[in-house]
């Protein structure tokens, strides 16, 4: 009997990460950056939507 490689060798159980494909067709987060308006520094939504209910779902005795 020869000796076995362990399962690393088997067809089905390949562990690990596969290496990258590099693609010209992926998209690139940084070309959506420089299309998109700049972000405010500040927004506060409830002035904004002051209709929205926020329940506090007992995280005022159990924490987020």
């Amino acid at each position: 009997m020869s000796k076995s490689k362990g399962i690393q060798s088997h067809a089905f159980f390949k562990l690990g990460k596969a290496p990258a494909k590099a693609d010209k067709r992926t998209f690139q987060f940084a070309a959506l950056l420089k299309i998109t308006p700049p972000t405010p520094l500040q927004y506060d939504f409830d002035l904004t939507h002051p209709g929205i209910p926020m329940p506090m779902f007992a995280n005022d005795v159990h924490g987020d």
